[in-house]
């Protein structure tokens, strides 16, 4: 089971249903849009990335592959900018 963990370095707002993400130690911005913003919450909830896609579709009109593929994505890039950290 996956789960991870926001950084103690990000910061982050809600601007127009989407996110806006600061890594402060590196003043670098990102954004993610409602569906990137809908993950990154239930990522802070700490569920497993099963949790996440479940919930993702209950909420969207949405085939299951596609959520797992965005899923993965999103964590992938989160973690290469030090945004996330793997918990498992």
């Amino acid at each position: 089971m996956c789960t991870y963990k926001v950084t103690d370095e990000v910061m982050f707002t809600d601007v127009d249903r989407e996110y806006v993400l600061l890594h402060a130690a590196r003043g670098e911005y990102f954004s993610l849009n409602e569906m990137g913003r809908t993950m990154f919450d239930l990522i802070k909830t700490k569920k497993s990335c099963s949790e996440v896609i479940k919930s993702i579709l209950n909420q969207y009109d949405v085939d299951r592959e596609v959520v797992a593929t965005d899923l993965e994505e999103l964590t992938q890039s989160l973690v290469a900018s030090n945004l996330l950290v793997r918990n498992d």
